[in-house]
């Protein structure tokens, strides 16, 4: 831990003590709860913590925390500060610094922070929800006026209103009016929670946040969600219990001092700041977001024209291959290489958020085979999604794929088991199937199969049967498994499997 996480942990301990005295249920969320399930603890790079809470245990929270908060911290919150610009409240330790970039001009508590977030029941009715989701996106503009406006939210008249609204009632009358617009559902009338979460709130099934689970958070017995699996996938993706790369490791954009206070920071820059600089920025900010919306089409069609020189390259390349013949004799290294520029491609982040589709003909069908086999479904949905045919077999496999994923990560391994005691045959070159059927060979004590089935894969050093391999080598040759366990140390990149064989590196060699 680094001397800030350090001080964001010592904020938690405070808020989990005051909970626990009043019996109010919260879950550490977003990066901290990945920091819980992957790394029991901060993620290295992390710096901050968020927790959330239902709206009945925040408006509990609200109620108690004057009386319990210490002299040198600050609880933040648009109830009781009506200049404050977050959907969220904040806790804070006002002898230290900790500004957003963003939000230099802001009159509100900037020590280092952690940032609690409200779950509101959702209404059930597709029209409620419309409705609710086109009030919320206004309200956040409204509120914070930093956002730079969602591009798939266009609704000026409804801004335009809340903004009228807000000139005619005042900030503070105005929150009363959409507490009870749209922050009014009861708990039971509803099925799901809306994260109060900037432009683009989360929706979760309630329960997803009933009984907490309790997870090792650094030196502290944390509370998680009740289904953690499940809520990581709905924030982040297939992919939560990977590690990214250094490039792709997100950090605020904050300025911090553990020894100063905020003020002193403010007082040194709010001089030379205009008083009516907050209205400034506003008018600017309509200006960025019509820029921004001419970028977007000049970036789509730049894409779209791009897309069509690729497209011809690409199969220009592909027509030197039997693209089917190479599959039906399992070459899929061979294959893997030659679809890698199509892959790299199709899959830029522009091209699926624009629905910007590279057609290589029937090669597409194997393109999204071979992805599978190697363990990308996740990528195979992606480049699914925008295809102009679809293919029902496909999007069944990576389903199956998908629910064995998340019965393992879940550890709900009887199910695990009974999937791939029925699918392995049928998909016996799925790299997901092969590391079931293996994990399975070891826990029935054929030790020897799973061996041969490893050396005979050509996924034979993919991580998890690498793992497996040194499980299984750990009774004859401690030393060549000790290797094989560290080695995995320095490629694996998923953070549960490392937690893993950290344990066994622990447990039998320590």
């Amino acid at each position: 831990m680094n001397e800030l996480q350090k001080r964001l942990l010592l904020l938690l301990k405070e808020i989990d003590e005051i909970c626990k005295k009043h019996n109010i249920t919260y879950y550490i969320d977003g990066g901290s709860a990945i920091g819980a399930i992957r790394h029991h603890g901060f993620i290295p790079w992390d710096d901050d913590i968020d927790i959330v809470m239902t709206r009945n245990n925040y408006n509990k929270f609200v109620q108690i925390i004057d009386k319990e908060i210490k002299p040198d911290r600050k609880f933040e919150s648009f109830e009781n500060n009506q200049k404050y610009t977050m959907l969220y409240a904040r806790y804070c330790d006002k002898t230290t610094t900790s500004i957003l970039r963003t939000s230099m001009l802001d009159v509100f508590e900037s020590g280092v922070f952690i940032d609690i977030f409200i779950l509101d029941p959702f209404p059930n009715d597709i029209k409620k929800r419309k409705k609710y989701l086109k009030i919320f996106k206004a309200y956040a503009e409204y509120v914070n006026p930093y956002y730079y406006e969602n591009v798939t939210y266009n609704d000026y008249k409804e801004i335009f209103k809340m903004r009228i609204l807000g000139k005619i009632l005042g900030r503070k009358r105005l929150h009363k009016y959409i507490n009870k617009k749209i922050f009014s559902y009861k708990e039971e009338d509803c099925q799901d929670y809306c994260f109060r979460f900037d432009l683009n709130p989360f929706i979760y099934p309630k329960s997803i946040f009933q009984e907490p689970r309790y997870m090792k958070f650094e030196s502290l017995i944390s509370p998680v969600p009740t289904k953690i699996e499940d809520y990581l996938k709905i924030h982040y993706g297939n992919t939560w219990m990977y590690i990214p790369n250094a490039e792709n490791q997100d950090v605020h954009n904050v300025v911090t001092n553990l020894n100063v206070p905020y003020n002193v920071f403010k007082n040194d820059y709010y001089h030379f700041i205009p008083k009516d600089a907050i209205d400034k920025y506003k008018k600017f900010h309509f200006l960025r977001v019509k820029n921004n919306k001419l970028d977007k089409k000049v970036i789509e069609e730049t894409y779209k024209l791009n897309s069509i020189i690729v497209q011809k390259n690409i199969n220009e390349k592909l027509k030197k291959y039997n693209i089917k013949k190479l599959y039906n004799n399992k070459e899929y290294l061979k294959l893997k290489e030659i679809f890698e520029d199509y892959y790299n491609l199709q899959l830029d982040k522009k091209y699926i958020k624009n629905n910007i589709y590279i057609d290589i003909g029937p090669n597409i069908y194997y393109a999204i085979l071979i992805l599978i086999n190697f363990g990308f479904y996740y990528k195979a949905k992606k480049i699914i999604s925008v295809c102009n045919d679809k293919y029902s077999d496909l999007e069944e496999l990576i389903k199956l794929v998908e629910k064995l994923n998340d019965y393992y990560y879940k550890c709900e391994l009887d199910n695990y088991y009974e999937l791939v005691t029925k699918y392995y045959n049928k998909f016996p070159d799925v790299l997901d199937f092969i590391q079931g059927q293996v994990k399975m060979l070891i826990k029935n004590n054929k030790k020897e199969k799973a061996l041969k089935l490893i050396e005979n894969s050509i996924y034979k050093y993919d991580c998890f049967l690498l793992k497996y391999k040194a499980d299984i080598l750990y009774e004859k040759d401690k030393e060549k498994a000790k290797i094989i366990y560290e080695n995995i140390l320095e490629s694996c990149n998923n953070g549960i499997l490392l937690l893993e064989v950290k344990e066994c590196l622990r447990s039998k060699y320590e």
